[in-house]
């Protein structure tokens, strides 16, 4: 049997969030016996999912990023595990860790964006920052992804549909979560509700 394929998911923190949700459902589904899911959070903090990322076999990185001290600590960590894959989903900062990537030679190196903007003040610095981190991306992602074409064009602009590592890949949900008759009683008693109370949904 051939090893598992080796997969590390950047986020800001293992917290309850859309991509981060998303991607342990994957998870959840994937056989672990061909891909092997470890997760970064450069937040440096501990996050809500961790213990299931365990559970199912995954590992949980923490690393707070920075200038000072992160890119020797996260090149360590690409040169310990020789991931096959980096999977970055932290907006812009995603140039910086794709080129601290490809200085370790890992092969397949993703970002992903989420949103069609970064939601900061368009001031100087910020500018010269965002034009920074999309020439690293530019020059270190072997693929990016995006939620919608929204988001591809918010972040990597109109050109995208000619360049060739671009895709747009929705996002969505089991429907087996939500199987199943409705539940009034539950319901009302998780909420702490009256059984006469109006329920809108």
């Amino acid at each position: 049997m051939s090893k598992a394929i080796k997969i590390l998911h950047v986020f800001n923190s293992m917290m309850r969030g859309g991509a981060e949700m998303r991607t342990l459902e994957l998870f959840r589904c994937l056989d672990r016996r061909q891909f092997q899911f470890h997760f970064c959070a450069l937040s440096g903090r501990q996050g809500e999912l961790d213990d299931e990322i365990r559970r199912l076999g995954g590992e949980v990185h923490l690393l707070r990023r920075g200038l000072v001290g992160f890119p020797r600590r996260f090149r360590r960590l690409l040169r310990e595990h020789r991931f096959e894959v980096v999977h970055s989903q932290v907006l812009y900062f995603s140039g910086f860790i794709l080129r601290l990537a490809a200085q370790c030679d890992t092969p397949v190196r993703v970002a992903q964006f989420q949103n069609s903007h970064d939601s900061r003040r368009s001031s100087l610095p910020r500018r010269t920052y965002r034009r920074l981190m999309r020439r690293w991306i530019d020059r270190h992602a072997t693929d990016i992804a995006a939620v919608s074409e929204g988001a591809m064009s918010g972040i990597w602009g109109a050109q995208w549909k000619s360049d060739p590592r671009c895709r747009v890949i929705y996002n969505g949900v089991s429907a087996a979560t939500f199987a199943g008759g409705p539940d009034r009683h539950g319901v009302l008693c998780e909420f702490g509700l009256p059984d006469d109370a109006l329920l809108c949904i």
